[in-house]
């Protein structure tokens, strides 16, 4: 995960200042009151010890503060900001999605306030209650998710007040564990459920069969008010083929590179950069050539403008036959049943519904950027899949009373806020799950209030 450690050094760096000033002045500010307790001979002065946990109080809250407010940008909002109200849905998201750094969003969020929850009783044994510790938590979550709708830095998000507030009652939680003798032990109870949920939640995902769909729905949409109008056939089969392919490794990502550097005359120097992320390899000379190639499912992204001119072909033609004849020198193969079709502005896509060589199936698409009738940009979305197995898939009538339902991948009524909507036609696809599997899923094709075309509306199609 070397970007995502990157990403959380960068934003830890960038609070040094604040977490600075903040020591220096609650530093001050303790030395001040017992200076003056000094002075006044009465008082209780604050310990070393003491004053040591507020001067890390402080600067942990300096810390947060910035993490959440400060290194944001935006512009005020005036009380018209977004908030999500959906609770759970960055949880479902990483559900979905599976990724170490969709996880890790949830997480740290709450790793984030763990502190608060040990330093509150470990510096002031009055605020050993939990609900005085439950009540600062919410009431800190609260203040910055008001800052941030304001002020338009971050997101107003109910998701992370529940985090936020799950990681101060931990904290708390695992500090009275230790401050609550002889019967510490009993507050494991809270830590040791959470771990316990989380063990199921992974668990689970790693003992099924299947991945996650990343574009399945996360949350139903509201379908309530619209006027549905079917207008085409629900019927179709029981079970359909759930295929599977092998997903590059570094070694297949280098080897497609280092197969465009040969068609290319590309030669690497010390320029050149090589970076392997959390979801794929990338590769570029900063001279006009870009590769990323994503481990999911192998499709790339080649950008290759400059050299393309001087290398493929000038002031060709941008003919279907050119076109084929210049990517298959770059050493990609478009099957022959795949339809080109164009915006009249250079940008080209081939589309293979399913194609079947064998008992392999190719699907996907292909888009190429073409200028001056060569060849300058590629998304290789093409996949060869081998079948897996058949399974039992909803009935294209079961998945009919779920889109009406609104469980369905993408957020259309966000913008269109559709009233009528009128079903035409739909097809059986495949998307990759987080597992490697291409599972079958409903494409439903609508009309929204009889202008707005949609034709990928997915309902996700395995029992």
């Amino acid at each position: 995960m070397p970007n995502f450690v990157r990403l959380l050094f960068v934003y830890l760096s960038s609070s040094v200042g604040p977490v600075l000033i903040a020591m220096v002045l609650s530093a001050a500010a303790v030395a001040g009151f017992n200076i003056m307790s000094t002075i006044r001979g009465k008082g209780a002065k604050i310990s070393l010890g003491r004053g040591l946990g507020m001067v890390i109080l402080a600067a942990y809250l300096a810390e947060v503060l910035s993490v959440t407010v400060l290194q944001r940008t935006g512009e005020p909002t005036g009380g018209t900001g977004y908030v999500n109200w959906y609770l759970f849905l960055a949880w479902r998201e990483a559900w979905n999605q599976f990724t170490l750094r969709t996880w890790l969003n949830v997480l740290l969020n709450i790793a984030l306030f763990v502190p608060l929850g040990v330093l509150l009783p470990l510096l002031w044994p009055r605020l050993r209650k939990w609900y005085l510790v439950f009540g600062i938590g919410l009431g800190l979550c609260l203040l910055l998710e008001t800052i941030q709708y304001f002020t338009g830095r971050g997101l107003a998000d109910v998701d992370d007040v529940f985090t936020n507030t799950l990681g101060t009652m931990l904290g708390y939680w695992c500090a009275m564990a230790v401050l609550a003798r002889p019967k510490g032990y009993l507050y494991l109870a809270g830590p040791g459920a959470f771990a316990l949920a989380m063990a199921v939640l992974f668990g689970g995902y790693y003992l099924k069969e299947y991945g996650n769909l990343p574009n399945a729905p996360v949350y139903p949409i509201s379908a309530k008010g619209v006027e549905w109008d079917l207008q085409c056939s629900l019927t179709g089969e029981e079970t359909a083929p759930v295929y599977t392919m092998v997903p590059p490794d570094r070694a297949a990502c280098d080897a497609l590179s280092l197969a465009f550097e040969e068609a290319l005359g590309i030669s690497r120097d010390e320029y050149f950069d090589v970076e392997y992320y959390d979801d794929g390899a990338f590769y570029s000379n900063h001279q006009g050539y870009f590769l990323y190639v994503y481990y999911i499912d192998g499709h790339y992204e080649l950008d290759c403008r400059t050299i393309g001119m001087d290398i493929l072909a000038e002031g060709t033609q941008e003919s279907e036959e050119n076109i084929r004849a210049q990517l298959a020198a770059l050493g990609i193969q478009v099957p022959e049943s795949a339809e080109m079709t164009g915006d009249g502005e250079g940008n080209y896509t081939f589309t293979v519904p399913a194609v079947h060589t064998g008992e392999n199936m190719v699907t996907g698409t292909l888009e190429c950027k073409v200028q001056e009738g060569v060849v300058t940009e590629v998304n290789n979305d093409l996949l060869t899949l081998t079948p897996y197995k058949d399974a039992p898939i909803l009935s294209p009538e079961a998945a009919y009373e779920k889109l009406k339902k609104g469980e369905f991948g993408g957020n259309y009524w966000l913008t269109t806020d559709p009233k009528s909507i009128v079903v035409t036609g739909w097809t059986i696809s495949y998307q990759s799950d987080t597992k490697g599997f291409y599972q079958p899923v409903y494409l439903f094709r609508l009309t929204l209030d009889g202008g707005v075309e949609v034709d990928d509306a997915m309902v996700p199609a395995l029992k």
